[in-house]
């Protein structure tokens, strides 16, 4: 967990991990899951209430 200091919202079940809102995303959205369509990381992503990983390491790097 990036930050320890915030409650994990979020439960990856590929990456075994828990996530904090500004961290959750699926880090590796190219490699097959079994959990992809029951996953909540990924139904938020899509409906737009979380970004994707590309977008929020773009945000944070510039």
């Amino acid at each position: 967990m990036r930050h320890s200091d915030r409650d994990a919202e979020f439960y990856c079940q590929k990456d075994n991990m828990y996530m904090c809102r500004e961290c959750a995303c699926c880090h590796t959205p190219r490699l097959y899951c079994k959990f992809r369509s029951s996953c909540i990381i990924n139904i938020l992503t899509r409906e737009g209430e979380l970004q994707n990983c590309e977008e929020s390491r773009a945000a944070s790097s510039s």
